[in-house]
């Protein structure tokens, strides 16, 4: 019996097409600590939902094609309101950040966000995107790191990483905490798909 069927009866948690993992980030054990039970059905309209996984402020769901995420980062929400209004002011999708669909408190403690789902990069595309991410920071980084991997993985790559970083240049974006962990492939762009790593300025 994993932790989640251990503390059900205890404790409020989205129901699931399958069982939570046994280990978990701080961010899952938040929402749980924070859902009320009638809180946790509500999200899902009482049908059992994907599980996609946690961070340290929180933990994401599939709902459908969008993606429901529930978090304790202030930042986060703050962020995917700016994007809502700077969305609808523009009448399009913001070409750096996945698209925001709606963002609301449940309580004092956690907020709801909806957001596109986005394709997550695999592997080699991470690193890829590292070498990139390092020398769009500055670093002096050879073409030789770039040598063991598909050369049209490579360029690809290059150009979606340039492409984004040029966006978050020209909308004024800070980045407080991009990683491979937090971009994906969105239109055939790619994107910023965890709202806490940037701040609009």
């Amino acid at each position: 019996m994993n932790w989640y069927a251990k503390y059900k009866q205890a404790r409020a948690l989205p129901e699931t097409t399958e069982p939570y993992p046994t280990n978990q980030t701080s961010g899952l054990w938040d929402v749980d600590s924070y859902l009320t039970e009638e809180q946790a059905k509500d999200l899902t309209e009482n049908k059992p939902v994907e599980y996609l996984g946690a961070g340290s402020y929180g933990a994401a769901w599939l709902s459908g094609d969008k993606v429901k995420k529930i978090t304790t980062d202030k930042q986060e929400y703050d962020t995917a309101q700016k994007i809502l209004l700077e969305q609808q002011r523009q009448g399009k999708i913001l070409p750096f950040v996945i698209p925001v669909y709606s963002a609301r408190k449940i309580n004092e403690k956690l907020s709801e966000i909806i957001i596109g789902k986005a394709k997550p990069l695999d592997k080699k595309e991470e690193r890829i995107f590292m070498l990139f991410y390092f020398k769009n920071k500055g670093h002096e980084i050879s073409e030789q790191n770039f040598k063991e991997y598909d050369q049209q993985k490579v360029t690809n790559m290059r150009i979606l990483t340039n492409n984004l970083f040029n966006e978050l240049k020209i909308n004024n974006i800070e980045d407080v905490d991009i990683h491979c962990g937090n971009v994906g492939i969105y239109n055939d762009r790619l994107v910023i798909i965890d709202l806490g790593a940037i701040v609009l300025l």
